[in-house]
């Protein structure tokens, strides 16, 4: 299986989602799935975020070797879940490639968190990503056992 997670930059959300569930997956001994990141507007071969390095870093999870990518049609069409960060993420990838309606949902939508958005810390505190990366983990914590 191949998850693709998507935000705007590929700097911070997609690729503390990323990291994440790969972590979770390593965890409970799930190999199968491959996971990626990538953005709708990024600046390419970008370093995460220094803030969202730091918040992984807290976590023991390293981002440092992530480098940013643009959303390519290759790349959605290989993945068999695409998970974007906001409606609008859903709807931009959506609009540029119809052809995966059937697999690409917001990650709290795929969780069944009432909430369709996990907001942006660009430019914000560490307080705000450390947020958001809790909130990205609640609803990562809900799909796992949907990926197994």
């Amino acid at each position: 299986m191949n998850i693709l997670f998507v935000c705007t930059g590929n700097t911070c959300r997609s690729p503390m989602a990323a990291a994440l569930l790969k972590d979770m997956l390593r965890e409970k001994g799930i190999h199968n799935i491959k996971v990626e990141s990538a953005g709708i507007a990024t600046h390419p071969n970008e370093k995460a975020n220094p803030l969202a390095q730091k918040v992984m870093e807290e976590q023991g999870i390293q981002v440092t070797d992530h480098r940013s990518k643009q959303i390519q049609v290759e790349l959605l069409k290989q993945s068999d879940l695409i998970l974007t960060m906001t409606d609008g993420h859903k709807n931009a990838v959506l609009s540029g490639e119809p052809s995966i309606w059937n697999k690409i949902f917001t990650l709290n939508e795929y969780a069944g968190i009432k909430e369709k958005d996990i907001p942006d810390p660009y430019g914000l505190t560490i307080q705000e990503y450390q947020i958001t990366a809790q909130e990205i983990s609640k609803a990562l914590e809900k799909i796992i056992d949907k990926l197994k």
